[in-house]
């Protein structure tokens, strides 16, 4: 009997162990499947921020790139059903909302205050926070006129927000808010990683876009003057005439020298030279219209397509031009120009470069018959 009972004992303990190793086994299991989906998701993750990144640099407007950010985050964090990007304006005393996703195009209006948004009121903007029912902080801290906006435009029907500030280079850029309109998806710990890992990998790829962007400013417009560069003009202008061709009217290029600017530069010095510069682009931009295209090809030298009008006519705005310019005097010296008029013709074809040859023949010959006037 006592045999027995040792048995009964000893195939219990097996059954026990077992069970045990059994749960052990599907605790294991499950861990290992949870660590692989993880492991799985973070691909994922990393692919689709990687795309993104890649296709935030080739992004010529800002706009876009809050689009994309906005929208790679709703993606990512599957609890958000709705959001916005609200970019700091340029006083840097509030926020503009300038993406969004989920809400009326109304909002766009607004200018909200720091105070009346939650991260200020929290941690100045420090960390990414959560917000439970922010319609309550709206409540108490948002004006009335924009409170009524944001009910009028149902954007207040949300019990959570997740929202983040966005830093470049150390400065407050925006803020990302991602909001869920249930109640049961509440964001947690892992959401705010997930949102902290996508701005993180954000935040070079906007800083390339904004480099980007700086190149294409530079290589676009003068520095000085910030009429169109000589490598912008050449290009636009060969476009220009490549699909002259098929036209059938007549335009004009002119090409002007500044009389006498050397004279300027060694008398007063660069500086002025320089201001001398600014001071006919400025004229140059009142006097040309949006129709036409003009540049600064390099020095005192500049050009100007004007689109639909023959030489006769080209002469005539440039000779109004000249006497406006003339109204400028520094001590001694009278602002005025040289230029040459190359027209062109539909149904012809161009080369850039011989057109710029002759209208700057063209140019000296004007030049030495004013100083024969003189």
């Amino acid at each position: 009997m006592l045999k027995s009972g040792v048995n009964m004992l000893t195939n219990n303990l097996l059954v026990t162990l077992t069970g045990v190793l059994t749960l052990i086994c599907v605790m294991e299991g499950c861990i290992i499947y949870s660590y692989k989906k993880s492991l799985i998701e973070r691909e994922k993750r990393k692919e689709v921020l990687y795309a993104v990144s890649e296709k935030i640099i080739s992004l010529k407007n800002e706009k876009e790139v809050y689009d994309l950010i906005l929208n790679t985050a709703i993606k990512l964090v599957p609890k958000a059903s709705k959001g916005s990007l609200l970019k700091i304006t340029q006083d840097g005393d509030g926020f503009k909302f300038i993406s969004l996703y989920g809400y009326s195009d109304d909002l766009k209006k607004i200018i909200l205050k720091k105070e009346e948004i939650y991260l200020h009121q929290i941690n100045n903007f420090k960390d990414i926070a959560i917000i439970e029912n922010p319609r309550n902080f709206n409540e108490v801290y948002m004006d009335p006129s924009k409170k009524h906006m944001l009910i009028s435009t149902e954007s207040l029907d949300i019990h959570n927000t997740l929202s983040a500030p966005i830093y470049l280079d150390g400065v407050l850029t925006a803020i990302l808010n991602l909001d869920s309109t249930v109640i049961e998806e509440a964001f947690s710990s892992e959401d705010i990683r997930t949102v902290k890992y996508i701005l993180n990998e954000f935040r070079l790829a906007v800083r390339s876009h904004l480099i980007q962007g700086e190149l294409r400013e530079k290589a676009t417009y003068d520095s000085l003057t910030c009429l169109y560069s000589r490598g912008y003009l050449e290009q636009i202008i060969e476009y220009y005439l490549n699909e002259f061709y098929k036209k059938n009217y007549r335009s004009s290029i002119v090409f002007i020298d500044i009389n006498n600017f050397k004279y300027v530069n060694d008398n007063y010095g660069h500086t002025i030279g320089d201001e001398l510069l600014i001071k006919f682009s400025q004229v140059l931009r009142s006097h040309i219209n949006s129709n036409n295209l003009y540049g600064r090809l390099g020095g005192d030298e500049f050009l100007i397509l004007l689109d639909k009008c023959r030489e006769d006519e080209a002469i005539e705005i440039m000779e109004n031009l000249r006497e406006t310019c003339k109204n400028h005097i520094e001590q001694d010296y009278i602002l005025d120009f040289s230029y040459g008029i190359f027209e062109i013709a539909g149904g012809e074809k161009y080369d850039f470069k011989a057109i710029i040859c002759s209208a700057d023949k063209k140019m000296y010959k004007h030049k030495k018959f004013n100083k024969e006037i003189v």
